[in-house]
């Protein structure tokens, strides 16, 4: 009896120590699913500081800045180009090289530098540009614009028909535009004041 008693006690033991050390690896196992899910946290965090810090980082903020306000400019450009040259402009600004490229592209895709613009075209581009840059810039309030001779760039039925329509836009950021011209501009003036040149004096009329 005395030994069935002792193998009694050793199996009790056994039992208790097996039920202990059941609870403590389910307590271990919880505290390592617990390590485990911080550290997936921690590496989560880790990972959206360094996407956050390559958004707000100088160059993609300055980039991300000047990308914004160009887009305003070429929207607005394009209100002309589009309508009177047949083509869309676009502004793309290089961080690294700190340049900005223009260039124009064709209703089928093909693209053309401004640097290989006609007389007619860069009048409206030029025109584009003044208009947006007066329309999106605080600090370049000029309310004066001048067109020297640039229409004489442009045919008889431009002449009569796109140039009114561009004096009707201007007019919408400028209160004066002063216009010099050889040809006759009455279509599209308030008033005129000719002059005329003779032995190399010139006298207003």
């Amino acid at each position: 009896h005395e030994s069935k008693r002792c193998i009694y006690k050793k199996l009790i033991v056994s039992e208790s120590e097996l039920r202990n050390g059941i609870i403590s690896f389910t307590q271990l196992n919880d505290e390592m699913t617990l390590i485990k899910k911080s550290i997936e946290e921690s590496e989560m965090i880790k990972k959206n500081l360094k996407e956050y810090g390559e958004i707000i980082g100088p160059k993609k903020l300055q980039l991300e800045i000047i990308s914004r306000e160009l887009k305003k400019l070429e929207t607005s450009i394009n209100e002309i180009i589009i309508k009177y040259i047949n083509r869309r402009l676009v502004i793309d600004y290089d961080i690294n090289t700190h340049k900005i490229n223009i260039t124009t592209i064709f209703p089928g895709g093909e693209s053309l530098v401004v640097e290989k613009f006609s007389g007619y075209e860069e009048l409206m581009l030029n025109a584009a540009f003044k208009r947006a840059i007066s329309k999106h810039t605080n600090k370049i309030k000029s309310k004066l614009y001048f067109i020297d001779e640039s229409v004489e760039k442009m045919d008889k039925d431009k002449f009569e028909t796109v140039l009114p329509q561009l004096m009707s836009l201007l007019s919408e950021e400028y209160n004066y535009i002063i216009m010099i011209s050889q040809r006759d501009i009455k279509h599209i003036s308030d008033n005129e004041i000719k002059i005329k040149k003779t032995n190399d004096i010139s006298e207003i009329i």
